[in-house]
């Protein structure tokens, strides 16, 4: 595993990154990239195309705030809310932050590839609405009672705006994916998380009160009555 930080580079014939990949012997790489505000001058929304259609698989971490590739996410179907607006819940009750939430996975996310008996996982970030796309894969949802909200120096017009765009609704609930796959017809994947804090080490090992534990349990129970 090699790591690169964002560099001033003075583009070539072909972007560095690339040029990295193809002078690799693997047929399948695996590309972890970060949004910061400061990019190397390679990473283009139509590089990283260019690396998935290399059969190269892509993790893409967003930002509440606008960056250069925000715009390569219609690209592969999505929607993100406008700049600033995070997912927020208040439920279950919890010490944390309304935009820190702990997420367990339903029987409508993606089973299959998610581990068995995950704990609730935290999550810090922007939600994603999902086109009407076949090769897109909800992976894990946001939480029924969650919403995007202009709570880090968003607009309340833009969000109204953007929501009267895409229909009522479009910005709450549990049909907006955190963290969102996708498959090119070349067989690469590309996962597109809603925020990069749900790597770190913090949330990773951050445990989970015995009130939350409470609530997922009431909330598995109802849905398990018939």
């Amino acid at each position: 595993m090699s790591f690169s930080s964002p560099r001033k580079l003075k583009v070539r014939d072909s972007p560095l990154f690339i040029r990295l990949h193809l002078s690799s012997p693997f047929d399948f790489e695996h590309k972890l990239i970060i949004l910061f505000t400061d990019f190397a001058k390679d990473i283009t929304p139509q590089a990283l195309i260019s690396l998935a259609n290399l059969k190269t698989n892509l993790i893409i971490g967003l930002s509440t705030k606008q960056t250069p590739l925000s715009s390569l996410a219609p690209e592969f179907s999505l929607v993100l809310p406008p700049p600033g607006t995070p997912l927020i819940s208040y439920f279950p009750k919890r010490d944390e932050p309304s935009s820190l939430i702990p997420i367990t996975p339903s029987k409508h996310d993606a089973t299959h590839i998610l581990s068995k008996n995950l704990a609730p996982v935290w999550f810090s970030g922007i939600p994603q609405s999902l086109g009407n796309n076949p090769l897109l894969v909800p992976v894990l949802h946001a939480p029924p009672q969650s919403f995007a909200s202009e709570v880090d120096g968003g607009s309340a017009d833009a969000l109204v705006d953007s929501a009267e765009k895409g229909g009522e609704g479009l910005w709450a609930g549990s049909q907006l994916s955190v963290v969102t796959g996708f498959q090119t017809l070349d067989g690469a994947r590309v996962t597109w998380l809603g925020g990069v804090d749900m790597l770190s080490d913090e949330l990773a090992q951050k445990e989970v009160s015995k009130y939350v534990t409470m609530f997922f349990d009431s909330v598995s129970s109802s849905s398990n009555v018939t």
